[in-house]
C-alpha cells in the first residue's frame, strides 16, 4: 500500500479534524459489518489523534469523510459524478480486487472501495496517515496526537493489492496460548485474540489468516469464524487440515461422538470412509456462510504423513504399486471432497469457492507423479521452512486457472537442531528476493506466512504484507514502498517512533541482520565461529553485536520515554537479545579454547563472562516478560520454556580443574596453543596487525615486559601487571619497505624469568607488475566479496546483479538474474528451458595476483536457494583455460549439503583450477542458471585444513592494490566483554529497571515414566521452581587460585535412606572409586569435564566432547565408572543431564561391567524430545536390580555429547531433589 503523505498541521486543505469541532463520518446503513468496524476505529483513531469529539452520520450533509464501497453505498453512487471511479475498475469495467481511492471532492474527504475490503484498506490508509500506528495495539506504539487533521485539496490515492490472498500463519502458537490465557476472558487463542489479530492483517494490507491449530480448532468457537468474516479476513488451513477441520482437536472428539471405531486414513473403506466424508460435511455446513478458502488433499493428524495402512499393510503390491495406490487414494480423496463442497454450497457456489492444494512433505512426490488436479484448484508451494522456496510452476502450471500460491516461513518447529522460534534475523532483501522470484514465476494467488506467535516479528510480519500487495506494482515499473528494504525500514521506524532515526536504524537492523543471519541466535552451538584461524572471527562477530545493540540503546535513549516500549518491541529486542546470546557462546568457546591452550585462570574467568552475559539476557527476557508495558506481554516470548522449542542454552565450557601459581602463557596468532617456536608471518599484501594472546595460567598477578628488538615492528602494550589475559596487537609499518626481514618480540616475566621470543618476519614475495590492479594473495588465500568483481560482463540472456544488504556477514550478494522481460525487468525466476551449458554468460571478472603457483581450490560462497525440478549451476573460468561447471546437489530440503546449508545460510561448491603459475591471472565466474547468488569467492592457495576448514566465515577480504588490506586488530575478547558488562550493568538498572540477580532461576525439570507413555511432541515438562541453589563447592579463592579435583569427593557412594546420590565429576579424580575410560575404537576419546549449574553454579559435568561420534557396542564407549556400596534391591536410575538434540541424547547403564541394553531404558535409549532439549533435565533412564554390596555404577557413551552432571538412584518413586537440598 502506498504510505500516504503524513498529514502536518498545516491550513492548506481540507479539515478531517480540528479543535472545538465534531468530525462527522458518513457512512450508509446497507455497507457490510467490515465497513462499520472499520468506520468504529476511524472515529476512534480521530479522537485519539485530534482530542476531539466523532460521530458516524447517514448523510453526506455536514460530514468532513465520507465512506463507502462502490456498489453498495448510495452516498458514493450518488457522487459519481464528482469522483475519480476508474481505478476502482478493470479494463472490462468489472470491480478491481480490493481496489481504494482516497479523494477530495466537494469540500470533503471521500474513502471508496471497489469492495468491501477495498474500503476497508482505504479507511485504514487515512488512520496510519493521521499517525496511528497499524501495532497501536500489538505494539504499544502511541498515537502521534496532533492540533487537527488537514488533509491537501488536491489529494487523490488509488491503489489496489498485487497477490490476492496475503497472510499469515499462527503456528508454533503456544506462547501465544499462553498470552491469551494470562490476558484475555477467553481463556485460550480466541475471539478476544483474532478480533485484534484480524484488525491489525487489515490495517497491515492483508486479508488472510490460517489460524491457530496446535491449541484448539478455530471450529471449536463459531465465534470465531463469525467475527473473521464480518471484519472481513479470509480465513483458510495449512496443508495438514483439509476443508476447514483442525483435525489435530476436532477429530478425534468428532470420531468419538459418531461412534469411535474411526480412523483418519482414506484407504480404510466402507464406513471409514462415509465418515470422513461427514466430518468435512459439518465443517463446510459450519462455514458455508463466510468467505473463506478450502484446502483439498489429505495428511495425517498435525503435520504427519498421509495416512495408507491398507496400502501399506498389502503384501502383494511392490513399493512402485503401493506408490501408484497412494497417488489413486490421493486423487479419490480430492474427488470427495469436491464432492462434499458442491452438496454442501451448491455446485455454482462450489465452483467460485476458492480452493488450495499444498503439495507439501510427502504429498509432492505424488502431485509430481501425475496426481490430477481440477485446473481450478490453487497450487500452494512452499519454501524449505528456511526462506528458500523450492519448486516454481512450470510453463503448463502456469496456466491453470486456479493459480499458484505460496507458504513462507520467518518462524519454524523444526526437526532437530533447526528450530527457529526465538527471534526471526531473515534479512529483508532475502526475503523480497524470494518473494519477487515467486511473482515472477507465476505464484500470485496466494502469500502465507509462518510467523509463530507473531512478536516479536513485527517487522517481518509487516514487510511481508506490504510486499505481497506492491509486488506487482513494482514489477510493472512502479516506484514502490518496499522497493528498496532499507528506506522501506527507514520509513517504518519514522513512521512509529519520533525524532527521525529511521534511516540510521534501518542502516543498524541491515547490518544486524546480515550478522545474525550467518548462524541463527536458535542455532548457536559450541565452536560455531573460529577463534585462531585467519585472526579471531568470533571476537569480530561478538564485537560487531556490542556496537550494534549500544548504538540502539542510544536510539531508544533518544526517545520521548512513551515511544521506548514500542521501540524495544519493533526493534531494540532483537538486537539486544542476540549480542547477548552471541557473546555468551562466544565466550564458553573461549573457555574451552584457553583450556586447551594451558590458560587456566582465562578458562575459569571466560566461562564467568559468559554467565554474566546469561544472566543479562534473562534480565533482558525478565523486563520483556514482567516489566515493560506493565507486563502487558507476559508469556508471549519466553524462548527459554517449552513449548514450543526453547531457544540455543548453556553452552559448554571447560573450567579449569587446578588453577596454581603464576604462570606466562603466550600464544600467537594462528596457532592453536602455545608452540615451542612461535612465528607472526607478514605479508606485504596482508593484513598489517597481528596479536599475542599473552595470559596468566595462574592465580594472582603476574608482571610482564613486552619489548621488540626492531623500530619498524610496534605492540600496543609493552608490559604491567596482568591478573588473566590481554590481547597484544603487534604492527609492521610498511610491511613492503621490510620484506624479507625479521624482528623479535619478547615477552618475559620476572615471576620466574620465563620467557617467549616470537619471530616476526616479513615475506618476501613477488611483487605485482608496475601498473597492474588487482587482488593480493595474502596468509594462504584470496578472499574476494563476489560483488567487488574488477569488470561485470553482461550475457546474450543473463546479468550479474548486487543485492544491497544480502551479502554473508556483510555487503552485497550478486546475483544471477535473467534478462529481456517487461519493462525492461530482470528476474530470478527460473528459466522456461534450462542453459545448455556455458553459452555467451554473463562474467563476473576477477584480476588476482598468486604469490604461491600450484593447481589450488576454488571456493564459491552460495546463497543456498533452491529449484526442485531444475537446476543451480555456476561456472570458474582461470585465464584463457576452459570453464569449469559447478553443479549444487543442494536443489530441495534434504539434498546435498542442505541439512548444514540452512543453518550456516551459505554452501560452499568446490573445484580445483588447473596449474596456475606466480603472478597476474584472470578468474572469471560465469553464469550458467538464473537465480544463483554468491556471496563470497575464496581461492585456498594453502589447503584450509584444521582450524581454516572450519571457519564460518572463511578469509578476511584480500587486499588489492589500491586498498590495502584492513588495518584495525582483532577485539581484545577480555577487554570488550569487560566494557561491555559495565555498559550493562547500568543498563540493567536505568532502562531494564531488572537487577540479573532478582531474575527467577531456571526450574528443575524432570522426565519421569509419564513421558513415554504416548508421543511426545507436545507434552509439556514436569517443573519445579527453585529458589535458591546450593552452596558453592568449587568456588575459587579472591586470587583465583582452587584446586577443585581435591575437593571432589571421594570413596564409594554409600545408599542412605533407600537412595545413592552420585556427583558423576567425582571420576575425575581417577581412583579405585571413581575413573573414567577411553573409547576402545579409533580414534581414541574419553570423558572430559565441563560446567555444570548444580552446586550453586559451580558444579562440573562430564561429556565426550567429540561432535558426532557414536558407538553401537557399549565395550568400545568411553566409560564413567563409580563404585556404589548399597543394601540392594531395584532402583530407578535418574540422570541430571544436558542436549541439544537427537544426536548428543544416548547413554548405556551398566553395573560390574554388563551393559543394559538400551532399549530397557524407559525411553527406549534416546532421551530426545523438543521439550527436554537444550535444558538441564532430570530424566528416569531405567529400573536396575542391584544386588546388596560394593558394584560399579557405569554410564556409557551411545552418542558423543550428553552432559552427565548426576545420577540419582531410589528405590520408591522420590524425585531426585534440587540443588539446594542435594546431600552434601
Amino acid at each position: 500500500m502506498p504510505r500516504l503523505p503524513r498529514l502536518l498541521p498545516t491550513t492548506d486543505g481540507v479539515r478531517v479534524a480540528a479543535p472545538g469541532r465534531r468530525t462527522h463520518v458518513a457512512v450508509d446503513a446497507a455497507e457490510t459489518p467490515a465497513v462499520h468496524l472499520a468506520v468504529d476505529d476511524l472515529l476512534a483513531d480521530v479522537a485519539r489523534v485530534a482530542d476531539v469529539a466523532t460521530t458516524r452520520t447517514a448523510a453526506v450533509a455536514g460530514a468532513q469523510v465520507v465512506v463507502g464501497t462502490l456498489g453498495t453505498s448510495a452516498l458514493v453512487d450518488d457522487a459519481a459524478d464528482l469522483l475519480d471511479l476508474d481505478p476502482l475498475r478493470t479494463a472490462d469495467g468489472a470491480p478491481r480486487w480490493e481496489a481504494y481511492t482516497l479523494q477530495v471532492a466537494d469540500g470533503r474527504l471521500w474513502v471508496v472501495g471497489a469492495d468491501r475490503r477495498g474500503t476497508v484498506y482505504g479507511v485504514y490508509a487515512l488512520c496510519e496517515a493521521m499517525g496511528v500506528s497499524p501495532w497501536h495495539w500489538w505494539a504499544d506504539v502511541p498515537v502521534r496526537r496532533r492540533p487537527h487533521v488537514t488533509v491537501p485539496h488536491d489529494l487523490h490515492v488509488a491503489d489496489h493489492p498485487s497477490v490476492r490472498y496475503r497472510g499469515i500463519f499462527l503456528n508454533d502458537e503456544e506462547q501465544l496460548e499462553a498470552w491469551a490465557r494470562r490476558h484475555t476472558d477467553d481463556g485460550t487463542i480466541g475471539p478476544a485474540t483474532y478480533a485484534r489479530v484480524c484488525e491489525l492483517l487489515l490495517r497491515l494490507g492483508g486479508n488472510y489468516l490460517w489460524p491457530a491449530m496446535h491449541v484448539n480448532a478455530f471450529n471449536a468457537d463459531p465465534e470465531n469464524g463469525r467475527l473473521a468474516h464480518e471484519r472481513g479476513v479470509v480465513v483458510g488451513t495449512s496443508h495438514c487440515d483439509m476443508l476447514l477441520r483442525s483435525n489435530q482437536h476436532e477429530w478425534e472428539p468428532w470420531a468419538a461422538a459418531h461412534g469411535g471405531d474411526l480412523v483418519y486414513d482414506w484407504s480404510v473403506p466402507g464406513r471409514n470412509r462415509e465418515m470422513l466424508r461427514e466430518y468435512w460435511r459439518g465443517s463446510v455446513r459450519q462455514n458455508a456462510g463466510y468467505e473463506v478458502t478450502w484446502t483439498l488433499g489429505m495428511r495425517g493428524i498435525h503435520d504427519s504423513g498421509f495416512e495408507t495402512a491398507h496400502v501399506d499393510a498389502d503384501t502383494r503390491l511392490s513399493e512402485p504399486e503401493k506408490h501408484r495406490a497412494r497417488l489413486r487414494l490421493l486423487q479419490d480423496v480430492v474427488a470427495a471432497q469436491r464432492d462434499v463442497l458442491a452438496e454442501v454450497l451448491g455446485p455454482e457456489r462450489a465452483t467460485d469457492a476458492p480452493q488450495v492444494f499444498v503439495p507439501y512433505k510427502e504429498v509432492l512426490p505424488l502431485y509430481d507423479d501425475g496426481l490430477d488436479l481440477p485446473d481450478d484448484v490453487t497450487l500452494l508451494w512452499s519454501d524449505d521452512s528456511f526462506g528458500h522456496v523450492r519448486r516454481f510452476p512450470t510453463p503448463a502450471e502456469r496456466d491453470r486457472r486456479g493459480g499458484h500460491g505460496l507458504y513462507f516461513h520467518h518462524s519454524y518447529w523444526s526437526p532437530p537442531p533447526r528450530s527457529y522460534l526465538f527471534l526471526s534475523s531473515m534479512p529483508l532483501p532475502h526475503v523480497r528476493r524470494e518473494l519477487r522470484r515467486s511473482w515472477d514465476a507465476g505464484i500470485r494467488e496466494v502469500w502465507v506466512d509462518n510467523v509463530g506467535a507473531l512478536k516479536p516479528l513485527e517487522q517481518d510480519v509487516e514487510h511481508f504484507l506490504r510486499y505481497a500487495w506492491d509486488v506487482g506494482h513494482e514489477a510493472a515499473g512502479e516506484d514502490r514502498p518496499t522497493a528498496d528494504p532499507r528506506a522501506w525500514t527507514a520509513a517504518w521506524v519514522d513512521r512509529d517512533v519520533s525524532g527521525g532515526h529511521g534511516e540510521r536504524v534501518a542502516a543498524l537492523l541491515e547490518e544486524w541482520a546480515q550478522v545474525t543471519d550467518v548462524r541463527k541466535v536458535e542455532h548457536l552451538s559450541s565452536r560455531a565461529f573460529d577463534q585462531t584461524a585467519w585472526g579471531d572471527e568470533a571476537a569480530r562477530r561478538v564485537a560487531a553485536l556490542h556496537r550494534l545493540a549500544a548504538q540502539v540503546a542510544d536510539v531508544h535513549a533518544a526517545l520521548p520515554p512513551d515511544e521506548r516500549d514500542a521501540f524495544v518491541q519493533l526493534v531494540a529486542f532483537k538486537v539486544w537479545a542476540s549480542a547477548l546470546v552471541a557473546a555468551q557462546f562466544a565466550h564458553a568457546d573461549r573457555s574451552l579454547l584457553a583450556h586447551d591452550q594451558g590458560r587456566w585462570r582465562a578458562a575459569d574467568h571466560h566461562l564467568a563472562l559468559s554467565r554474566a552475559f546469561d544472566a543479562h539476557k534473562r534480565a533482558l527476557l525478565h523486563f520483556y516478560d514482567r516489566v515493560m508495558a506493565g507486563g502487558r506481554w507476559r508469556d508471549l516470548v519466553t524462548p527459554e520454556r517449552f513449548p514450543p522449542p526453547t531457544t540455543a542454552m548453556f553452552p559448554a565450557a571447560r573450567p579449569a580443574l587446578r588453577v596454581g601459581a603464576p604462570e606466562l602463557v603466550v600464544v600467537a596468532w594462528g596457532d592453536p596453543g602455545p608452540v615451542d617456536a612461535p612465528r607472526l608471518t607478514f605479508s606485504p599484501h596482508g593484513p598489517a596487525v597481528r596479536w599475542l594472546d599473552v595470559g596468566n595460567a595462574g592465580s594472582g598477578t603476574l608482571d610482564v615486559e613486552v619489548t621488540v628488538d626492531a623500530g619498524w615492528v610496534r605492540t600496543d602494550w609493552t608490559g604491567g601487571p596482568l591478573d588473566v589475559e590481554r590481547r597484544v596487537a603487534v604492527r609492521v609499518d610498511d610491511a613492503t619497505a621490510h620484506t624479507g626481514r625479521s624482528a623479535t618480540v619478547t615477552v618475559r616475566t620476572p615471576h620466574d624469568g620465563r620467557r617467549v621470543d616470537v619471530v616476526v618476519e616479513v615475506l618476501d614475495v613477488p611483487a605485482p607488475p608496475a601498473g597492474w590492479d588487482g587482488w593480493l594473495e595474502a596468509d594462504g588465500a584470496l578472499s574476494l566479496p563476489a560483488a567487488q568483481a574488477d569488470e561485470r560482463h553482461d550475457g546474450a540472456t543473463t546479468r550479474w546483479q548486487d543485492v544491497p544488504g544480502l551479502g554473508r556477514g556483510g555487503g552485497a550478494l550478486v546475483e544471477v538474474r535473467r534478462t529481456g522481460g517487461p519493462h525492461g525487468a530482470t528476474t530470478t525466476a527460473p528459466a522456461d528451458t534450462p542453459a545448455d551449458g556455458v553459452a555467451d554468460p554473463a562474467a563476473l571478472v576477477f584480476h588476482v595476483h598468486l604469490v604461491t603457483p600450484g593447481a589450488h581450490e576454488v571456493e564459491l560462497h552460495r546463497l543456498p536457494t533452491l529449484d526442485s525440478t531444475g537446476r543451480v549451476r555456476v561456472a570458474v573460468q582461470a585465464d584463457d583455460r576452459p570453464p569449469v561447471v559447478l553443479e549444487s546437489p543442494t536443489t530441495d530440503e534434504h539434498r546435498g549439503t542442505w541439512e548444514t546449508a540452512v543453518v550456516e545460510h551459505v554452501e560452499r561448491l568446490r573445484t580445483t583450477l588447473p596449474w596456475l603459475d606466480a603472478g597476474p591471472h584472470v578468474l572469471r565466474v560465469l553464469a550458467v542458471d538464473p537465480g544463483v547468488g554468491l556471496h563470497r569467492v575464496v581461492v585456498h592457495t594453502v589447503p584450509a585444513v584444521g582450524a581454516r576448514g572450519r571457519t564460518a566465515l572463511g578469509p578476511p577480504t584480500s587486499a588489492r592494490t589500491d586498498r590495502p588490506a584492513s588495518a584495525a586488530p582483532d577485539p581484545d575478547p577480555l577487554a570488550t566483554a569487560e566494557a561491555e558488562l559495565a555498559r550493562l550493568d547500568a543498563f540493567a538498572r536505568d532502562v531494564l529497571r531488572t537487577d540479573p540477580a532478582d531474575v527467577p532461576l531456571h526450574p528443575v525439570v524432570y522426565v519421569g515414566r509419564q513421558m513415554w507413555a504416548g508421543p511426545t511432541t507436545f507434552t509439556p515438562n514436569e517443573t519445579v521452581e527453585q529458589d535458591a541453589l546450593g552452596p558453592s563447592r568449587y568456588a575459587a579463592a579472591p586470587d583465583g587460585g582452587h584446586d577443585r579435583l581435591a575437593a571432589l569427593p571421594s570413596g564409594p557412594v554409600v545408599e542412605r535412606d533407600g537412595m545413592l546420590a552420585v556427583d558423576v565429576a567425582r571420576a575425575l579424580r581417577g581412583t579405585a572409586d571413581a575413573w573414567t575410560t577411553p573409547s576402545l575404537d579409533a580414534p581414541r576419546t574419553g570423558w572430559v569435564h565441563t560446567q555444570a549449574e548444580t552446586a550453586g553454579g559451580t558444579g562440573l559435568a562430564l561429556h565426550v566432547d567429540a561432535p558426532k561420534r557414536e558407538w553401537t557396542d557399549p565395550h568400545e564407549a568411553p566409560g564413567v565408572h563409580v563404585r556404589v556400596r548399597t543394601d540392594g534391591g531395584r532402583f530407578a536410575v535418574w540422570a541430571l543431564v544436558k542436549y541439544d538434540h537427537d544426536r548428543d541424547d544416548a547413554c548405556w547403564l551398566a553395573l560390574d561391567g554388563t551393559p543394559q541394553p538400551a532399549s530397557e531404558q524407559l525411553s527406549g535409549g534416546d532421551l530426545f524430545t523438543f521439550g527436554t532439549t537444550q535444558v538441564w533435565v532430570w530424566a528416569l533412564l531405567a529400573d536396575l536390580d542391584v544386588p546388596p554390596g560394593d558394584h560399579v555404577l557405569s554410564v556409557l557413551a551411545r552418542r558423543a555429547g550428553l552432559r552427565v552432571d548426576r545420577l540419582w538412584l531410589t528405590r520408591d518413586e522420590r524425585r531426585p531433589p534440587p540443588d539446594a537440598t542435594w546431600p552434601a
